[in-house]
């Protein structure tokens, strides 16, 4: 998306968790951090949070990287497609504070689909 890129680092699944490190590299740190992620498997079931943290290392290409640790996903999963966006803020234009939510308390999000990616599992 622009110079924007997001990149899978890895991804490691066990009985207990779905592991997943995602590089975002651009134009600012901004749009990076701002960004969030949503993980679908192939069937259409949604994987949970259990933990997350992103760090830059202080490296030269000035590179976010995302840990992200998931419910486990399904032995029969064939794939898992990672959903890059934006969530609306409740003030626009705002960079932090409360996110805007739609009518079932869901937040709304703006998906970046230049940078959705989907992974073979098997």
């Amino acid at each position: 998306m622009g110079n924007l890129t997001l990149e899978l680092g890895k991804i490691s699944l066990t009985s207990t968790s779905t592991r997943i490190q995602l590089i975002g590299k651009g134009d600012t740190t901004e749009r990076v951090f701002g960004m969030m992620y949503e993980f679908v498997d192939d069937s259409g079931r949604q994987l949970d949070y259990l933990t997350a943290f992103g760090t830059d290392d202080n490296n030269k290409e000035k590179a976010l990287y995302h840990d992200i640790v998931l419910t486990p996903i399904q032995a029969n999963a064939k794939s898992i497609t990672i959903k890059p966006f934006y969530p609306e803020m409740e003030v626009p234009g705002a960079t932090n504070g409360a996110y805007k939510l739609d009518a079932d308390g869901e937040i709304v999000k703006n998906y970046i689909e230049e940078l959705e990616m989907k992974v073979p599992l098997k």
